[in-house]
């Protein structure tokens, strides 16, 4: 139907260009007879006077203009006002049967009817155009600067790679591992052994699980893209599975490197939970078909999906199972050692009173996790601020374990 139409449309214009080329041959024509060359601009007064002795043979009476051919065959036009009164042309021409009619002065302009015809025909596709372009922008949505933000290391940090992490040395030696089939593949691949295609980090909050996935790539050297699953959670259904497309395809542009998705409980739930929507379902389908075509025979270098989440038991099983995500990596609250350990990675800064003691206070911090710790050493740097001291005391570190005390409390109470 569309092409029919379209092809109606086209052989009119066609036709109407070429019409007007016709007309404007067709010399017989007395509309045209008079607009196609620049005539002689004569007075008003000569017409009347030619007019009166019968010399006029014809003559096109315009709004603006009149056109006057004498039986000489000689050709002039004269000027008019929109306002004179030209009955008495009229009259003297009729007394001496000289042809006369109205200018057409169209023709001297461009043609309105092919104009408006040619619009007609360019319009329904204009329109069609601009709403595949809206509807393919709104699927695709405006490029979200979180969806693969890239983590690049300071030259002048102190600690670099596993060396920022402390307290969970049984997850590091797993990502060792996994380090060094990035670094070295040729070695894996001689003997047949392919670097996994995705890690799984599962703990509690707080435990260092984003900081082992950047410390992996610093200790790799090689790029970090990063982003939230709820990135790619959105109300329009397909943007979701967009975004992850374009995460994964800059992955592969700057491979070897490693893809961190962070909370993926958030849009990986096992399928035919309450609550999962067809969105979340076309976004977890997109992360299923990109860890797929990780395999290393199709990429020059291997791209790792590092995933984190503290909820592993509501992810879908598709996601999970080996060829996948091939392994798992708890990384627990830290004991003893691994609190003692923290503490001295982010007390490296602070000032801290010769008689602090970080075995004993971490002795007092049981079941805290590296971001709590985090927190006390920092409130304690705050408490000793506060009181104008010049160094961090143990007193500070007993208050600030106490407000943090007090907080978890708070917030696990009913």
């Amino acid at each position: 139907m569309w092409v029919a139409w379209f092809g109606t449309q086209l052989a009119w214009v066609v036709r109407s260009f070429a019409g007007e080329k016709s007309l404007c041959d067709d010399g017989s024509t007395l509309s045209r007879m008079v607009t196609r060359e620049p005539r002689e601009i004569r007075l008003l007064s000569d017409v009347a006077e030619d007019a009166a002795r019968g010399a006029v043979s014809k003559v096109l009476i315009g709004v603006e203009r009149l056109d006057v051919k004498l039986t000489n065959g000689e050709r002039y036009s004269a000027m008019l006002v929109p306002w004179l009164d030209m009955r008495w042309l009229v009259e003297t021409l009729s007394k001496h049967r000289s042809a006369f009619g109205w200018l057409d002065e169209t023709p001297s302009r461009p043609s309105s009817k092919v104009l408006s015809k040619s619009i007609a025909l360019i319009a329904p596709f204009a329109y069609l155009a601009v709403a595949y372009r809206l509807i393919m922008r709104a699927q695709s949505g405006p490029k979200d600067p979180s969806v693969g933000r890239r983590y690049v290391q300071k030259k002048d940090d102190e600690l670099r790679g596993f060396a920022m992490v402390a307290g969970v040395d049984s997850a590091k030696r797993e990502l060792e591992e996994v380090v060094n089939a990035i670094c070295h593949p040729e070695k894996y691949a001689a003997i047949g052994a392919k670097c996994p295609r995705g890690i799984l980090l599962t703990g509690p909050s707080g435990t260092g699980k984003t900081l082992l996935a950047m410390a992996c790539a610093a200790e790799a050297n090689v790029p970090f893209l990063s982003c939230s699953a709820s990135a790619f959670v959105e109300l329009l259904v397909g943007r979701g599975a967009a975004r992850v497309r374009e995460l994964f395809e800059r992955a592969r542009k700057c491979a070897p490197s490693i893809v961190f998705i962070d909370e993926i409980d958030a849009v990986a739930k096992a399928r035919g939970l309450l609550g999962h929507s067809d969105e979340r379902e076309q976004t977890l389908n997109q992360i299923l078909c990109e860890l797929d075509g990780f395999d290393s025979k199709r990429l020059k270098a291997p791209v790792v999906l590092v995933a984190a989440t503290n909820r592993p038991e509501v992810l879908d099983p598709a996601l999970t199972r080996p060829g996948r995500l091939d392994r798992t990596v708890v990384v627990p609250l830290p004991d003893h050692k691994g609190r003692v350990a923290i503490l001295k990675v982010h007390a490296r800064k602070v000032k801290l009173a010769p008689t602090v003691d970080l075995d004993h206070i971490a002795a007092k911090c049981d079941r805290f996790s590296g971001a709590d710790l985090a927190n006390v050493v920092n409130e304690a740097a705050l408490l000793a601020v506060r009181a104008n001291s010049i160094d961090v005391l143990p007193s500070h570190f007993q208050e600030a374990i106490a407000k943090r005390f007090a907080a978890r409390r708070l917030l696990n109470s009913p």
